[in-house]
C-alpha cells in the first residue's frame, strides 16, 4: 500500500479537501427568519387575529420553532420553518384584507337597500 506525504501533491489535496469540509457548514438564514418575522408583523396589523387567527397562530408557532432550531443550529430546519412562517403569515395577511373586502361590500349592499327603501318607501 502507497503511503501519501503533506508533500505530495494528492497528500496535499486530500489535506485542502479535509479543511473544506469543515468549513462548508450551512450559514444561519437569518434572512429567511427576518422575512418570516416582517411577514408576521405585517399580518397582525392587518386584522389577521380577526379574521385568520389559525393561519396567524401557526406562523408564529413555526417562526418560534425556527428560533429554536437555530439556536441548535439546524439551519436547514430552521430555513424551511421560516419560509413556512411567511408563506402562512402572507396567506393570512391576503385573508384579513380578504375579510375586510367583503366587510366593506356587505356595508355597501346594505346602504343600498336602505336608499332603495328610502326612495320607494316600501322594503325590498
Amino acid at each position: 500500500m502507497k503511503k501519501f506525504r503533506l508533500t505530495s501533491p494528492i497528500g496535499g489535496l486530500a489535506l485542502v479537501l479535509a479543511g473544506l469540509c469543515g468549513c462548508a457548514s450551512t450559514p444561519p438564514p437569518l434572512a429567511e427568519v427576518a422575512r418570516a418575522d416582517t411577514a408576521i408583523a405585517l399580518a397582525e396589523q392587518s386584522d389577521a387575529r380577526t379574521y385568520a387567527p389559525v393561519e396567524l397562530d401557526s406562523a408564529i408557532m413555526k417562526l418560534r420553532q425556527a428560533r429554536a432550531s437555530m439556536v441548535t443550529e439546524d439551519f436547514p430546519t430552521t430555513r424551511r420553518l421560516a419560509e413556512q412562517a411567511q408563506v402562512e403569515a402572507e396567506l393570512a395577511q391576503a385573508k384579513a384584507q380578504s375579510g375586510r373586502a367583503q366587510q366593506s361590500v356587505q356595508q355597501v349592499r346594505e346602504s343600498i337597500w336602505v336608499l332603495r327603501e328610502e326612495v320607494s318607501g316600501t322594503p325590498y
